[in-house]
């Protein structure tokens, strides 16, 4: 076996020792990255590994090289990208840029980006080889659900059966059909009445289901009797005579103010001659009336007023309805002390709702005038004392 020496003498050997003299050799890249500790030799081998990936990555397009050689193709393409990145982290731990944050997107050559999945990628052919296809084929979206509104969009009367009656045709049909039933009910029982009485069976009487039994009035209900020839009946409510039905109406109207009878303080011409047609010789309203509105800045008497000299017939303030006259019905803060906010005379208002101890918000602001944070002319003087001191031979002294 020869020697280290010997080996050294050989012609080859002392070619190549020549060629690294004179820096012809090229050299050879480190396999760990953390071997390389100068920056210029560390970008020098990143770009050498982006230049063998875009080698296999054109070579990879060929779908005829087989399903064996385009595997093995990926495979190293993702082998030299996982090398370039521990080359970036390594550039960047001697001070370099961030290729990992600044660099471009791989992208394919149809100008798309690589898809992956869990940093394996796959460029070219390799995307159409068996099993790898359907990892990239999305799955259909269900289809969306309809809202109930355009469920409901295209039903109507007819959905409910409403107009099929309409056409003609079915009617006369169930007419038809109709007699035809009630025929064979007739003759069915004829057919068994005659029976029974061949078997000398006795008739048995029918029962009259609308007669009524004067003990199914358990609630004390009046019972009404007629002329002779007429039903009975039971009332368990009271029943008004034809008289009162006559007197009272059995309709009334509910009037909005603002934009409905007036503008302003302008009449509508129309209301006006449609309340004309309300009362009676006397002035006397011929239905219930009400007038609601949402105004609150006035007394119910004063609204009743305005009404009635706008539309010329007479109001009374039980016919008018107020946003505040629902505050009628708390009785129970009534007696105690509420603070009133708005507009008009508020007092009058609250006391004629029945509050007795009613607050404004003028009133609690001249009481307690600190309280008012728009007007500071109305807050009084305060006089802030501020004192300087310090410490003379341990003892305090002020200024």
């Amino acid at each position: 076996m020869a020697r280290n020496a010997e080996k050294a003498m050989t012609a080859l050997a002392r070619f190549r020792q020549a060629q690294l003299e004179e820096g012809k050799v090229k050299e050879r890249r480190p396999f760990l990255a953390s071997e390389c500790n100068e920056l210029p030799k560390a970008e020098k081998w990143r770009r050498q590994i982006i230049g063998e990936i875009s080698k296999k990555v054109a070579q990879i397009q060929n779908a005829g090289l087989g399903e064996f050689r385009i595997r093995d193709l990926n495979d190293e393409i993702n082998k030299l990208l996982r090398e370039k990145g521990h080359w970036e982290v390594r550039i960047r731990e001697l001070g370099g840029p961030d290729y990992a944050r600044i660099g471009p997107r791989m992208l394919d050559h149809e100008g798309k980006e690589v898809p992956g999945n869990r940093g394996y990628k796959y460029f070219g052919a390799a995307k159409d080889l068996p099993g790898v296809r359907e990892l990239f084929e999305k799955e259909p979206l269900p289809p969306p659900r309809k809202t109930r509104a355009e469920l409901m969009k295209s039903i109507d009367a007819e959905y409910y059966g409403y107009r099929d009656e309409d056409d003609g045709i079915l009617e006369p049909l169930e007419q038809e059909h109709e007699k035809k039933v009630i025929a064979e009910a007739v003759e069915k029982w004829k057919m068994e009445r005659e029976a029974r009485l061949a078997r000398g069976e006795e008739e048995e009487e029918e029962v009259n289901i609308y007669a009524v039994d004067d003990e199914s009035d358990e609630e004390g209900g009046k019972e009404k009797e007629g002329e002779e020839g007429q039903q009975k009946f039971i009332a368990h409510v009271p029943v008004p005579s034809q008289q009162e039905l006559n007197v009272l109406p059995s309709f009334g109207f509910l009037f909005d103010i603002d934009g409905v009878l007036v503008r302003g303080k302008t009449p509508i011409p129309a209301a006006k001659i449609a309340f004309q047609k309300l009362v009676n010789s006397q002035g006397q309203f011929l239905v219930p009336v009400v007038f609601v509105t949402n105004a609150g800045d006035c007394l119910r008497q004063k609204k009743a007023d305005q009404l009635s000299h706008v539309l010329g017939v007479p109001i009374a303030q039980d016919q008018v309805m107020m946003s505040h006259s629902p505050l009628r019905m708390f009785k129970r803060y009534h007696p105690k002390c509420v603070l009133v906010s708005g507009q008009g005379p508020l007092l009058d208002i609250a006391q004629d709702l029945g509050f007795s101890q009613p607050v404004t918000i003028e009133m609690l602001r001249e009481k307690y005038p600190l309280l008012d944070v728009v007007d500071h002319d109305r807050a009084p003087g305060v006089l802030l004392l501020f004192c300087l001191g310090s410490l003379s031979d341990g003892k305090p002294t002020f200024s």
